[in-house]
C-alpha cells in the first residue's frame, strides 16, 4: 500500500554500535578544514550492500542510496533552528534551477532545544504550509502516521499543480524522535507524467532503505 512502506531503520544501538564518537584529538599542525570522526566512518563502513544501479551517500547522521549517474548537492542552514540539507537529481541542478525528479533530505536538528516544539509537534509545523496550499480534492493523496518503538514516522503524498506550470507528485517521508530531539524528512518528487515509473525505479528503492543513526551526533567533531 503506498502508505505502508517498508521502511529500513539502521540505528546506532544494541550490536550495530554501540560507542559514543570519541573526545576530539589535538590535531597536528596544518590543520584540515574538516577533521574525520572515526566512529563516523566505522558506522558508514557498516552500510549494507547497495542494491545493483545504486550507491551509498553518507551524509551527517544518515545516508541515502543514489541511482548510479545522478548528480547531488548539500546545503546547511543557519536559521534558527538548523537545517543540513542534501539533494541528489539525474538533472544537473543548483538553487536558481531546481530539478523536476529527485529526492532531498533534510534534516532538522535540535527542535525542541532550540525552537521549543518537540519533534512530533515540528512535524505538524512542517507539514502545515503544505497541507494549506492543497485542500483541493484530490490533492492530498496520502497522509499517515505510525510509530515503530520510539520512532514516529509519517507519509504526506501530494499533487502539486500550479497554473501554468508542470503537474508533480510530491511525496514525503518524515522520521521524528522525541528521545534524540531530530527530524529527518526525505522528499521524493516527479513530474505527474512520469510519476509511476520514477517512484518504481528509484523513489521505492530509495525510500525502502533509508539509514538513520539516531543517536549520532548530526555534525561532525
Amino acid at each position: 500500500m503506498l502508505n505502508r512502506l517498508s521502511v529500513a531503520l539502521l540505528m546506532l544501538a544494541g550490536s550495530f554500535v554501540t560507542a559514543e564518537p570519541p573526545a576530539p584529538t589535538p590535531a597536528l599542525a596544518p590543520a584540515p578544514a574538516v577533521r574525520a570522526d572515526p566512529a563516523r566512518e566505522e558506522a558508514f563502513k557498516q552500510l549494507p550492500p547497495a542494491p545493483t544501479g545504486f550507491s551509498w551517500l553518507p551524509f551527517k547522521n544518515a545516508a541515502v542510496l543514489r541511482p548510479t549517474g545522478w548528480f547531488d548537492a548539500t546545503l546547511a542552514s543557519t536559521d534558527t533552528i538548523p537545517m543540513h540539507v542534501v539533494a541528489i537529481s539525474p538533472e544537473a541542478f543548483s538553487k536558481d534551477h531546481p530539478f523536476e525528479t529527485g529526492l532531498t533530505l533534510q534534516i532538522l536538528e535540535n527542535p525542541g532545544k532550540r525552537g521549543n516544539l518537540d519533534a512530533f509537534k515540528a512535524v505538524l509545523a512542517y507539514l502545515r504550509p503544505f497541507a494549506a496550499a492543497h485542500k483541493n480534492p484530490g490533492e492530498v493523496l496520502v497522509f499517515d502516521q505510525q510509530m515503530r518503538g520510539e520512532v514516529q514516522l509519517t507519509f504526506f503524498r501530494y499533487r502539486d499543480a500550479p497554473a501554468g506550470k508542470k503537474p508533480v507528485i510530491v511525496h514525503k517521508y518524515i522520521m521524528a524522535s522525541q528521545r534524540f530531539d531530530s527530524l529527518h524528512i526525505f522528499t521524493f518528487e516527479s513530474p505527474e507524467a512520469s510519476w509511476e515509473e520514477n517512484w518504481k525505479t528509484f523513489g521505492t528503492p530509495i525510500l525502502k532503505m533509508p539509514v538513520v543513526f539516531l543517536n549520532m551526533p548530526v555534525s561532525a567533531n
